[in-house]
C-alpha cells in the first residue's frame, strides 16, 4: 500500500492589515529588502513580495521574520547557500521563493520539504539536478516552478508527477527532450510552458495536445519545424507564442490559423517572408509581433500594418527592444 500524499499546511491569509504590512516592510527594510505587490497567476491573487539584496548571505536569513500572512521572498543572485536554507524551516507564511542564480544545490532542497505551503519556486541558474527534484514531491501545492538553466533532464521530470496543480513550468535551457515531454501530460492545468533552448522536436509536441489550457508557449531555439506546428492545432487558448530561431517557414504559418487569441507572436530569425504574413492578417488581437531577422520586406510590412493597425510590429532590423522581442517577464515564476 502506497504512502498517502502529504497534506499542505493551511495557507496563511494573503490580505494583511495595513499595520501588519507596515511592520513587515520595516522588518525587511532592516535587512536591505524592497517590497513589491505582485499579481500572481490563477487563484494565487496578490503576492506580497520582498526582495533581498545581493549581499544577503546565510547569516541574514536567521533574521528573516515569519510573517502572519502569506508572502514571497526573492533571494536571486544572493550569497545564500544550502546551509542557509535551514533557516527557512520556520517561515510558515512563505508562499513563494526565488533562489535563482544562487549557490543552492540538491542538498539544500532537502530543507524545503517541510514548506508544504509553498506555491511558487524558482531555481533558475542553479546546480539543481534530477536527484534534487525528488525533494519536491511533498510540495503538492506548487503552481509555479522555474527550472530553467538547471541540470535537470527527462529523468528528473518523473519526480514531479505529483505536482498536478502546476500552472507555470519553465524548462528552458535544460536537457529536456521529446521523451521528457511525455511526463507533462498529467499537468493539464498548465497555462504557461517554456521549452526554449531545449532539444525538443516536432515529435515531442504531440505530447502537448492535451494541455488545452496553455496560453503561453515558448519554443525558441528548439528543433520545431512547420510539421510540428500541426501538433499544436488544439491549443487554441494560446495568447503568447515564441518561435524565434525555430525551423518555421511560410508553410508553417498556415497551421496557426486557429490561434485567433494570440496577442504576442515571435517569429524572429525564422524563414518567414511576405507571403507568410498573409496568414496573419486575421489575427486582430495581436499586440506585439516580432519579425526581426526574417526575409520580410518593407512592402510586406506595409500591407500587414494596414491589416493590423493596433499591432506593434518589430521589423527586419537589429533587435531594438530585447525585453519585448525575447518576451522575458521580470518575475517568470509568478
Amino acid at each position: 500500500m502506497g504512502r498517502a500524499a502529504p497534506v499542505p499546511k493551511a495557507p496563511k491569509p494573503s490580505h494583511p492589515t495595513p499595520e501588519q504590512l507596515k511592520e513587515a516592510k520595516e522588518a525587511f527594510a532592516k535587512l536591505g529588502g524592497a517590497y513589491e505587490e505582485l499579481r500572481g497567476t490563477g487563484a494565487r491573487g496578490t503576492v506580497h513580495y520582498f526582495t533581498l539584496p545581493r549581499t544577503t548571505d546565510d547569516a541574514t536569513l536567521k533574521r528573516v521574520p515569519n510573517l502572519s500572512f502569506a508572502f514571497g521572498m526573492g533571494l536571486s543572485f544572493t550569497e545564500v547557500t544550502d546551509e542557509g536554507l535551514k533557516e527557512l524551516k520556520g517561515l510558515t507564511g512563505l508562499s513563494d521563493l526565488n533562489l535563482g542564480a544562487t549557490k543552492v544545490t540538491d542538498v539544500g532542497l532537502k530543507e524545503l520539504k517541510g514548506l508544504t505551503q509553498l506555491t511558487g519556486l524558482d531555481f533558475f541558474g542553479t546546480k539543481v539536478t534530477d536527484e534534487g527534484l525528488k525533494e519536491l514531491g511533498a510540495l503538492i501545492g506548487l503552481t509555479s516552478l522555474n527550472l530553467s538553466c538547471t541540470l535537470v533532464t527527462d529523468r528528473g521530470l518523473k519526480e514531479l508527477s505529483g505536482l498536478v496543480d502546476l500552472t507555470f513550468l519553465d524548462l528552458g535551457d535544460t536537457k529536456t527532450t521529446d521523451t521528457g515531454l511525455k511526463e507533462l501530460k498529467r499537468f493539464t492545468k498548465l497555462t504557461a510552458l517554456h521549452l526554449n533552448h531545449t532539444p525538443v522536436t516536432d515529435t515531442g509536441l504531440k505530447e502537448l495536445k492535451g494541455l488545452t489550457n496553455l496560453t503561453d508557449l515558448d519554443l525558441e531555439r528548439t528543433g520545431v519545424t512547420d510539421a510540428g506546428l500541426k501538433e499544436l492545432n488544439g491549443l487554441t487558448n494560446l495568447t503568447v507564442l515564441n518561435l524565434r530561431f525555430a525551423g518555421v517557414t511560410d508553410r508553417g504559418l498556415k497551421e496557426l490559423k486557429g490561434f485567433t487569441k494570440l496577442t504576442q507572436l515571435c517569429l524572429g530569425a525564422t524563414k518567414v517572408t511576405d507571403q507568410g504574413l498573409k496568414e496573419l492578417k486575421g489575427f486582430t488581437k495581436l499586440a506585439v509581433l516580432n519579425l526581426v531577422n526574417t526575409q520580410v520586406t518593407d512592402k510586406g510590412l506595409q500591407e500587414l500594418r494596414a491589416a493590423l493597425p493596433d499591432c506593434e510590429i518589430f521589423p527586419n532590423e537589429p533587435d531594438p527592444v530585447p525585453a519585448i522581442v525575447n518576451m522575458v517577464w521580470e518575475h517568470p515564476s509568478l
